[in-house]
């Protein structure tokens, strides 16, 4: 121990404001929590400086590990005061408390299931009645946080499901992928081997249920996929164009206008080669235009239906500006 006050002496000193104390490491290990009391000893007249000058704020705490709740302090005037010691602080000046290192918590293993997707005909369901939250390609769908959910698009979905402790696992994707059309020569293939059933036009094929279908007709075609669970995809929109078998007006681009006669309602096909305005005027037998429809094309299959049920019955002249080229297909309005 190193004495400290400018002129060290024997009892009760007063106050020295040059004495700066000394700082000790005590190295006192409290072995659990709980209430604890430390004495102080100071043999050869030795003296150790307390304040009892205004203080106030007992308990004085370290956050929530360690507070200083009292001393031993008694009054001789009135041996009643259970408040008396408040008026002193013992010793314990620039107090630091450090950790032992306690003991955590026990590990605690945690089964996590993982989430799983389920079809039914209509819908999607997870194995969590609670915490779940859909996503379509990898975005959250706003709202959808039910067990059950009914998709309204195609694409490539999975469940996040949170649970009470806030951990969230995630399920595998699970895929709702549109059909694929494609075409080879005169045969359309679906992308799917079983479950299809082509469409016309809007309208379903009577036996056009296998994987290939040889379109008689130029049109727009699609097919709609039946899984195992019944759950029905559709593919998107074909425009099919059958070649043409002679050498008419238009036959390097399969130009097909049908059907002749007609009531009112032809349907046009052709294979655009590239994308261009195309411009379709309907003419009467002596040069009076009937009927005009301009627009710009993509390349590939085209396919449009055009409503002439307004004009009278007799033959018309259909001409066709497709880019720099000029067709014509001759048609009959017959009520």
């Amino acid at each position: 121990m190193v004495a400290t006050r400018t002129t060290p002496g024997i009892g009760a000193q007063p106050d020295d404001p040059a004495d700066q104390g000394q700082v000790y490491n005590l190295n006192l290990a409290i072995p659990a929590a709980g209430n604890y009391v430390i004495t102080t000893t100071y043999p050869d007249n030795a003296t150790l400086y307390r304040n009892n000058g205004g203080v106030t704020g007992y308990p004085f705490s370290a956050g929530n590990t360690f507070a200083i709740t009292g001393n031993n302090a008694t009054s001789t005037a009135n041996a009643a005061d259970t408040t008396y010691y408040r008026n002193f602080y013992y010793y314990f000046y620039n107090l630091k408390v450090q950790s032992l290192g306690c003991p955590g918590i026990a590990r605690v293993a945690v089964n996590i299931i993982k989430p799983t997707i389920t079809l039914t005909r209509t819908s999607l369901i997870s194995n969590f009645v609670a915490g779940n939250q859909w996503h379509l390609n990898g975005i959250a769908i706003p709202g959808a946080t039910g067990q059950t959910y009914i998709p309204v698009a195609q694409g490539i979905y999975r469940v996040d499901v949170t649970n009470v402790n806030g951990c969230t696992s995630k399920s595998d994707d699970f895929s709702l992928i549109t059909p694929l059309i494609t075409q080879s020569g005169n045969t359309l293939t679906s992308s799917y081997a079983i479950g299809n059933q082509w469409y016309m036009n809007g309208v379903p094929i009577s036996g056009a249920n296998r994987q290939n279908y040889m379109p008689p007709y130029s049109g727009v075609y699609e097919v709609y996929v039946t899984l195992s669970t019944g759950f029905v995809l559709k593919s998107n929109d074909f425009n099919f164009v059958l070649p043409a078998k002679d050498n008419s007006s238009g036959s390097e681009i399969s130009l097909a206008v049908f059907p002749v006669p007609t009531s009112g309602l032809i349907k046009i096909a052709f294979m655009a080669t590239a994308a261009q305005d195309l411009t379709i005027t309907v003419v009467t037998t002596i040069g009076q235009t009937a009927y005009k429809f301009t627009k710009q094309i993509p390349a590939g299959g085209y396919y449009q239906e055009l409503d002439l049920s307004a004009l009278t019955s007799g033959e018309y002249i259909v001409r066709f500006n497709i880019g720099d080229k000029k067709y014509t297909k001759k048609i009959v309005i017959a009520k």
